[in-house]
């Protein structure tokens, strides 16, 4: 079985496709940002965006607001800021 050859320049080319397209501006390859990035997501102290109702609309604690047709968050199975992405916690009348 003959060898494949290669000539410099189309290796060059090869691996510069293959580190644009798997490689970020951090220099870190596909694999090794998302192991890194989830390491650091789960040492993060758990944080919920804090919910309150007001004049039927319920203001979150990442400065949005939203409206529903009937009840509230827990009534329409909500458990995550639709902006921020934390979990929601409802805070009832202060």
């Amino acid at each position: 079985m003959p060898l494949i050859t290669i000539d410099d320049e189309k290796l060059r080319e090869a691996l510069y496709d293959y580190f644009r397209i798997n490689m970020g501006q951090d220099g870190m390859l596909a694999d090794e940002r998302s192991l890194y990035l989830t390491r650091k997501i789960a040492t993060l102290p758990e944080e919920v965006c804090e919910w309150k109702q007001d004049s039927g609309i319920w203001l979150t604690k990442c400065g949005r607001s939203w409206d529903f047709f009937i009840g509230g968050p827990a009534d329409n199975d909500v458990k995550y800021c639709h902006h921020c992405g934390r979990p929601i916690r409802e805070v009832r009348g202060e």
